[in-house]
């Protein structure tokens, strides 16, 4: 509680919300499904161009939401020469949960 009484907000929800904002508005400009993953490094890299956000915040609470089901992850996996590589996604779904 801050002086005046009132209850002061978590930190960490102004990055939740920029997070699923930044996806939400991926989800809404996509012209398929499969454009509607971002990437991590991506999803990390947005988040430090807009809001200074560093890397380990954005790893956190992307851990929570995952979490708390706010958003999946969806590992697409490509072969090359042989080699199995794993390329992991977010995509958003808790648009549907979150009040407008």
């Amino acid at each position: 509680m801050d002086p005046k009484g009132s209850v002061l907000p978590n930190p960490n929800d102004v990055v939740r919300d920029a997070l699923l904002r930044y996806l939400y508005e991926v989800h809404q400009n996509a012209r398929s499904v499969k454009a509607t993953a971002v990437g991590i490094r991506d999803l990390q890299g947005a988040m430090k161009s807009l809001h200074g956000m560093k890397q380990q915040i954005v790893s956190s609470n992307l851990d929570y939401l995952f979490q708390k089901g706010w958003i999946s992850e969806v590992v697409e996996e490509r072969t090359r020469d042989d080699t199995v590589i794993g390329k992991d996604h977010v995509q958003d779904f808790g648009h549907r949960h979150r009040p407008a």
